[in-house]
C-alpha cells in the first residue's frame, strides 16, 4: 500500500508539473490532485527535490530495464547491437513526440531541480551500463566470428558516444523520420568496421 501510494503521489508530481511547471507546482497541488493530505505527502517525500530525484531514479531504472531485457533476448549479436543503438534512438524519438510535454518536463525543470553531483552519478551509472550491454553483444559477435576488434573497451565507449549524439534535446529538435535515417547511416557504417577482419598494425 506505501508502494502504491508513493507512486499515486509521484505520478501526480509528474502530470502537474508537466501542466504547469516546476516552479509553479506545491505540495498542495499534489495534494489536490490525489485527495490527501499535505503532511501524508511528506511521509513519503521530503520536499520537492526528493520527488525529482525519484522520478529520475524510476526514469533511469527502466532504461537500464529495457537494456537487460535486450541482453536476456535468444537474437543474435548484430540484432542485439542494432536494439541497443538504432532501436533506443527510435524508441526515445517516438515517445518525445508523443510526450512532448513530459520531454520538455524532463529536459528543463528536472534536471534545473536536481542536484548535479546526483545527476552526474545517474549519467555515469547509465552510460557504463550501456556501454556493459554493448560490450557483452560485442563479445557475443567476436566469440562467434562475427565482430572484429582490437579493443572491445575502446570499441563499445565509441560505439555508444557515437549514439548518444541522437538522445536528449535532438531527439526533438529534428524530424523523426531524419533522426532515424541518420541512426541506421551510422549503424550500417558500425557494422561494415566490426565484420571486416583485419590486421591490427599496434
Amino acid at each position: 500500500m506505501n508502494t502504491d501510494r508513493r507512486e499515486i503521489i509521484l505520478n501526480a508530481f509528474i502530470e502537474i508539473g508537466r501542466r504547469k511547471g516546476l516552479d509553479n507546482t506545491t505540495m498542495k497541488d499534489i495534494s489536490r490532485e490525489v485527495g490527501i493530505s499535505v503532511g501524508t505527502i511528506y511521509l513519503y517525500f521530503k520536499n520537492k527535490e526528493d520527488l525529482v530525484e525519484t522520478f529520475l531514479r524510476s526514469f533511469f531504472q527502466n532504461t537500464e530495464d529495457y537494456f537487460a531485457q535486450i541482453l536476456q533476448q535468444p537474437s543474435n549479436p548484430e540484432q542485439m547491437l542494432y536494439s541497443l543503438t538504432v532501436n533506443s534512438v527510435v524508441l526515445e524519438s517516438r515517445f518525445c513526440r508523443e510526450n512532448k510535454s513530459l520531454a520538455d518536463f524532463f529536459h528543463n525543470d528536472v534536471i534545473k531541480y536536481t542536484n548535479k553531483n546526483n545527476l552526474i552519478a545517474h549519467r555515469q551509472s547509465f552510460e557504463s551500463k550501456r556501454i556493459e550491454a554493448i560490450k557483452i553483444a560485442l563479445a557475443r559477435g567476436g566469440k562467434e566470428g562475427l565482430f572484429f576488434f582490437d579493443d572491445i573497451n575502446i570499441t563499445a565507449r565509441m560505439i555508444f558516444f557515437a549514439f548518444a549524439s541522437f538522445h536528449g534535446p535532438v531527439a526533438i529538435s529534428r524530424a523523426h523520420e531524419e533522426i532515424v535515417a541518420d541512426a541506421e547511416h551510422m549503424f550500417t557504417f558500425l557494422l561494415k568496421g566490426l565484420q571486416k577482419e583485419y590486421i591490427s598494425k599496434s
